[in-house]
């Protein structure tokens, strides 16, 4: 249990390195509500998969905007909408990570399988985490030089296809496994 718990901790840690810090709590409130106790990370939330799904659902129509100024040559609106799709997506992971995996790891899921495919589904997490770490810094930060203007539409594309594949795997390998604990 201290194993995981400390396993925990370094993955949220690596997260606010890659996404520069905690930064804005509101759509974790929709997840915990104030009055809950700090600790009920611990308890399943019926509420958390609609959440996370509505969460992909904003993540994708944000990374639409990016798309579509990036296909407008609109730097400005580029540089915005990357900022605003990275703190979508800073929020996002760091609520899957605190009460999905944190569920997860809390509470083993009897089936080996099952369990090794949250594993993996976890520390493929950490991997897609550096490309879109990078995205986000490069496209969010100074003015850019001539290369990043002529990698931004590879960098989209590359980053769109990561996106629309993972939310895909999650919502068909890794949500339905989230069930309350029997005990």
């Amino acid at each position: 249990m201290a194993r995981q718990r400390q396993r925990e901790k370094r993955v949220i840690s690596i997260l606010k390195r890659w996404f520069g810090g905690v930064g804005n709590h509101r759509r974790s409130a929709m997840v915990l509500p104030p009055s809950r106790p700090r600790r009920s990370h611990e308890n399943y939330r019926p509420e958390l998969v609609p959440t996370l799904h509505a969460e992909h659902q904003q993540l994708l129509a944000l990374f639409s905007l990016v798309q579509q100024a990036c296909e407008s040559d609109d730097a400005i609106a580029c540089r915005n909408a990357v900022n605003r799709f990275g703190q979508l997506l800073r929020e996002h992971l760091l609520t899957e990570n605190r009460y999905l995996y944190g569920y997860f790891a809390r509470h083993l899921h009897p089936d080996p399988v099952a369990a090794r495919r949250i594993t993996a589904m976890s520390m493929e997490m950490l991997r897609i985490g550096k490309p879109l770490h990078h995205f986000i810094s490069t496209y969010t930060r100074g003015a850019w030089t001539a290369e990043q203007r002529r990698r931004l539409p590879i960098d989209v594309g590359n980053i769109g296809a990561i996106l629309r594949h993972r939310i895909a795997e999650e919502e068909r390998l890794l949500y339905p496994l989230y069930a309350p604990s029997d005990g």
